[in-house]
């Protein structure tokens, strides 16, 4: 009698760790993530806000996810801001206008 046994190896790279095989991040164009915001404290005219926008360009963006502990997400709603999101989904789609991005380092 044989026991079909599965492993499943996780690695979780810290933040310091470079993407592997230096992979860009997964994008769905026309899309954007509903829901799993990440709060920084940012604030509009319409006041504080449970989400976080960072402007600045895609590559702002990503980093401030890189640096942002549960970011593994985020979607950019002009090439100029974008949204730190805690998931990589759900997708809403199609969303004139925002492309969501998954980091390919899988950091948790």
């Amino acid at each position: 009698m044989y026991t079909h046994i599965e492993i499943t190896l996780w690695m979780v790279p810290t933040k310091s760790a470079t993407r592997f095989c230096n992979q860009q991040p997964n994008s769905v164009l026309a899309a954007f993530i509903s829901g799993n915001d990440i709060p920084c404290g940012y604030s509009d005219s319409v006041g504080p806000r449970n989400f976080c926008k960072v402007c600045g360009g895609r590559a702002a963006v990503e980093a401030r996810c890189n640096n942002t502990k549960c970011c593994v997400a985020y979607d950019m709603e002009s090439s100029e801001c974008g949204y730190l999101k805690a998931a990589a989904g759900p997708l809403k789609k199609p969303t004139k206008g925002f492309t969501s991005y998954s980091l390919a380092s899988g950091k948790p």
